[in-house]
């Protein structure tokens, strides 16, 4: 995959903060689904509970050897990252609309993902998902995270068209190489 192809991009609006805009297979109520079921969440993100509240808790279990369809070793550097859960706390719930929460990051003080999603198209089959990732505490991180939503968010859409997804570790890491590119050095 070339990352330079897709209509997908992660853009930085500023030092700490992301921003993608994909649009989706609709209807909005099966995206939602997809963002917030732990059934379905863990076919493209991350398994886990959620409390569907605002003020609720979000567990992000992660697996990517699961929502990878294709096999593939895990770089070596993640290899730690296998079984990696991360407790979030959702800040804004307004089913199917929008979504908001904390992201822990290890040693570095919490970021913060937004979601909205709505629909498009003359039926309201497609869905445009806008995901804001801020309060990102360093330049790499916010290299690596662009990287990673977007290879997540294609296998979103992967799954929402029922499609392969491929193998994520490969996906990301040609993702993470364009956005340390296009996003320069710190």
């Amino acid at each position: 995959m070339n990352a330079t192809d897709d209509h997908t991009r992660a853009e930085m609006l500023d030092a700490s903060t992301l921003r993608i805009e994909r649009r989706l297979p609709g209807p909005v109520e099966r995206v939602w689904q997809y963002l917030t079921e732990p059934e379905f969440r863990e076919t493209w993100l991350a398994g886990g509970s959620l409390e569907p509240r605002a003020g609720g808790e979000m567990v992000l279990e992660f697996d990517h050897d699961r929502i990878s369809d294709v096999p593939g070793p895990t770089p070596e550097r993640f290899e730690g990252s296998v079984g990696y859960v991360s407790t979030c706390r959702i800040e804004t719930w307004d089913p199917p609309r929008e979504l908001s929460f904390t992201w822990p990051e290890p040693g570095q003080p919490d970021s913060f993902v937004h979601i909205l999603v709505e629909p498009t198209g003359d039926s309201g089959d497609q869905v445009r998902l806008i995901l804001t990732h801020s309060r990102l505490g360093t330049h790499e991180l916010l290299q690596g995270v662009s990287g990673g939503w977007h290879a997540h968010l294609d296998i979103l859409a992967d799954r929402l068209a029922g499609r392969s997804t491929g193998n994520f570790w490969t996906r990301y890491q040609t993702l993470e190489a364009h956005y340390l590119e296009a996003f320069g050095r710190d």
